[in-house]
Formats: structure tokens, sequence, C-alpha cells
């Protein structure tokens, strides 16, 4: 009998050990994932004041610099005159004709405005994937409910 509760005692202690260590691992873990948690929110704002800029804030700078300069693209041929040049000659006689003529400017301002808004949706969404990427980078799970954050740890043996 005695040997039956020091085993228990044992057993117990190293439990309630083990219990604490990887307690104290989840709780470095969930403040190193805090850390470098990522907000939508912000991401979303980011890329309505320059556009590719939440993409950057994700740290997926070339997706961003794209963006960017894809509606730099789309502004800078917005602005651009059409010129054309026709010659005509007869009897030794050479005209030329240079017309300038102002360009519709629907097709690039879709194009702005297009890039402008995938940015935002692509920056807020790039804060999801890069969060769930942090959680399976600390092996955390972290569910919400109802103003409750609860926090889970995998381990696979």
């Amino acid at each position: 009998m005695k040997r039956l509760m020091i085993s228990g005692l044992v057993v117990g202690l190293i439990i309630g050990m083990a219990g604490r260590a990887f307690s104290v691992e989840k709780t470095e873990a969930k403040t190193k994932y805090l850390e470098e948690k990522k907000s939508p929110n912000t991401a979303l704002l980011w890329s309505l004041l320059i556009t590719g800029a939440g993409q950057i804030y994700n740290k997926e700078t070339p997706k961003g610099l794209l963006m960017l300069g894809g509606k730099i693209l789309c502004i800078a041929t917005m602005f651009k005159d059409e010129t054309t040049t026709s010659q005509s000659g007869g009897g030794g006689v050479t005209i030329t004709m240079t017309t300038t003529e102002k360009k519709k400017q629907t097709p690039q301002l879709i194009g702005a405005l297009g890039i402008s808004i995938w940015s935002m949706i692509d920056a807020y969404k790039g804060a999801d994937r890069y969060n769930e990427k942090l959680k399976e980078k600390y092996g955390l799970s972290l569910l919400l409910q109802e103003n409750r954050p609860t926090l889970c740890l995998k381990y696979s043996f």
C-alpha cells in the first residue's frame, strides 16, 4: 500500500511538472504570436491610403510593389495625349500634318480603381493568411467564442 501511494505521488509530481513546463512553453508561444500578429484592419487602412502598402505591411513586399507600379502605370497613361502624323505629297510638295487628340481615359481609370480595390481586399486577406502561418509556426490555435479567447496548443508525438 505504501508503494502504491508513493508511486501515485511520484506520478502526480511528474504530471504536475510536465503540465507546468507545457504551460510555460504555451505562454511563450502565445506571447511571440501576439507580438508578430498582423491586424487585417491596419493592412486594409494602409492599402486604402497607398496602393500596395498593406501588402508591404504583411511582408509581401514584391506583391505590394507590383500593385503600386501597376496603379502608377495606369495613371501615367491616362494623361498621355495621342499624336498622329500624316504626310501627303503631290507635285514635289510634301505636306506634314500633326494632330493631337485626347484619348478616352476610361480603361486606365477602371484599371487604377480595380488595382486599388484588389489591393485593399488582398491586404485584408493577406493579414489573415499571415496570422494562420504564424499559428502553424508556433503550434497555436486561437478560437474566439463570444469575446472569450481560448488558446489551444497542439502537440504531436
